[in-house]
């Protein structure tokens, strides 16, 4: 059996032969993955490098919504070679969020010269859109907000957006004032509308048309479906001229009655723009929580001595943590120290004992050999005694025997002694 698999990101254009039963009739829908996905696929990437304790995988999770594994795996690769330039061997928070920034909306431009009125702007455009999100209910709250031009962009207002699975009409509503706000920010405060304005009014522009033709929110057009039909090949619409005349009108009034609210907004909260503004004229990068702290009434000293009070708190925790690593340290080497001599304490009196024990084995084996030497003389010093004895038995022997020899021949003298006794002795 031969099993075929293909994979496409336009499978709406694939001709239909190809999908009928018996061919590709089994198809697998592989999604972007969700907030714990991205957590566990940051996880999986980050084994290999070394983090700071200050990071924190699931804030970068959030803040990259529609990011898939390779997509992730891209931009631990870039935290790393930030870190990298920066002759560190740990990737820091600030690294992955730089990460992020350059990958969304492309490589920083810090040392690109921009004008103090363009600056200006620049801080009320973004300070706008950081208002609305903050004060519209339905909207997603800010992450960051940042006037360092950064690809085509001069800045950005950074949301965290929250994962959803339906949008409603009012958060629909909510992200068209959002985008917005920055166009209303330039003509309350500057009395003059800008070209940076261009990609937020066709983002709001395609949310209001969405809106009205392909949901079917509007309340003048009613639940119905206006779009037009999805085989790219054909060239007729399918609304009438007076059809798609009412829906150009819907979608300008829309627009118009959500850019007015937005000036409104603004001007009811123009001091808390002015406050916004400011802060990021002095740091040019601000975070979503110092944004909710100038919205809750806190001025821009408050908020830069904070930060101080902050970064103070931080160098005194880690001067700190580096005297308790140095106190660990000493304590550690002060341990090996005294281990050490321990050690050598411990090695010294089990020289000593095996200097003795090896005295005592080299005593007995001395002894040993001593007795076993007294044994060998004691068995020598009997063996030759035996032997003696032998000798003198066999010496005996034949003493005795030689003396019977002698005796027989002195008798046999005798007798013939006696048989020449002369005749007068008889």
């Amino acid at each position: 059996k031969v099993i075929v698999i293909a994979a496409t990101n336009r499978e709406d254009i694939l001709d239909p032969a190809l999908l009928r039963a018996g061919r590709f009739d089994r198809r697998i829908q592989v999604d972007a993955p969700d907030l714990q996905g991205r957590i566990a696929i940051l996880k999986v990437h980050a084994k290999n490098k070394k983090l700071a304790a200050d990071v924190k995988l699931e804030d970068i999770a959030k803040i990259t919504p529609g990011f898939v594994g390779a997509d992730l795996a891209n931009l631990l690769n870039e935290a790393a070679i930030l870190a990298a330039r920066k002759s560190s061997d740990t990737i820091v928070m600030e690294d992955l969020d730089e990460a992020v920034d350059k990958i969304g909306m492309g490589l920083g431009q810090k040392s690109k010269i921009i004008k103090p009125e363009e600056k200006k702007l620049l801080a009320y455009h973004e300070g706008g859109h950081a208002i609305m999100s903050e004060l519209t209910p339905g909207a997603d709250p800010v992450h960051k907000v940042t006037i360092i031009p950064r690809g085509d962009a001069g800045g950005f207002m950074m949301p965290l957006p929250e994962e959803r699975i339906v949008m409603g009409s009012k958060q629909i509503l909510a992200k068209i004032k959002v985008a917005f706000g920055g166009r209303a920010a330039e003509e309350l405060v500057l009395d003059d509308i800008s070209t940076g304005a261009y990609s937020d009014i066709k983002h709001a522009t395609m949310l209001a048309r969405r809106y009205v033709e392909s949901v079917g929110m509007s309340k003048k057009l009613g639940p119905v479906n206006l779009e037009n039909s999805d085989d790219e090949f054909s060239f007729v619409s399918n609304k009438s001229n007076e059809t798609a005349r009412e829906i150009d009108l819907e979608i300008r009034k829309i627009l118009s009655e959500e850019y007015e609210n937005t000036l409104n907004t603004l001007r009811e909260n123009r001091d808390k723009l002015d406050r916004v503004a400011g802060l990021l004229l002095k740091k040019e990068t601000i975070t979503g929580d110092e944004v909710r702290k100038i919205i809750a009434g806190a001025t821009i000293e408050e908020v830069l001595n904070g930060e101080k009070n902050t970064e103070e708190k931080e160098e005194q925790n880690s001067e700190n943590n580096d005297n308790v690593q140095v106190d660990h340290e000493n304590k550690q080497q002060e341990n090996n120290q005294a281990e050490k001599k321990t050690d050598e304490n411990s090695e010294d009196v089990l020289l000593e004992n095996n200097a003795e024990e090896t005295y005592l084995q080299s005593t007995e084996v001395a002894e040993n050999i001593i007795e076993n030497d007294n044994l060998e003389e004691i068995v020598k010093s009997e063996e030759v005694s035996d032997i003696n004895e032998a000798n003198q038995k066999d010496d005996e022997d034949e003493n005795d025997s030689h003396f019977g020899d002698n005796d027989e021949v002195f008798t046999e003298e005798k007798e013939e002694k006696k048989i020449e006794i002369p005749n007068f002795m008889k």
